[in-house]
């Protein structure tokens, strides 16, 4: 049986390729969705936090999730991308 290659939906594409554009950095959420809506290309889609929660599933090595407590205010949540993300033509490598 021969092995099938994955492939990635648009939006997943899209929110590796916003991650990419931050490889050493932390950025904001609403930062990730910004650049995710600017590689869709369209906002057709507005399952941001859908799409966040499939891509976290594959890259989950290369980003690390920072939350930012102020004391009886709020949590902020940061992501902190360690190193590029790469998509191949049988899925990430």
């Amino acid at each position: 049986m021969q092995k099938k290659a994955q492939t990635y939906d648009t939006p997943m594409l899209a929110m590796i390729k916003a991650l990419n554009a931050h490889v050493g950095e932390e950025i904001t959420l609403g930062e990730l969705r910004d650049d995710w809506y600017f590689h869709l290309a369209h906002k057709d889609d507005n399952r941001f936090v859908y799409w966040l929660d499939k891509t976290m599933e594959v890259v989950n090595g290369q980003v690390q999730v920072i939350y930012k407590k102020n004391p009886g205010w709020y949590t902020e949540v940061k992501f902190a991308v360690t190193e590029r993300i790469e998509v191949g033509e049988s899925g990430l490598l």
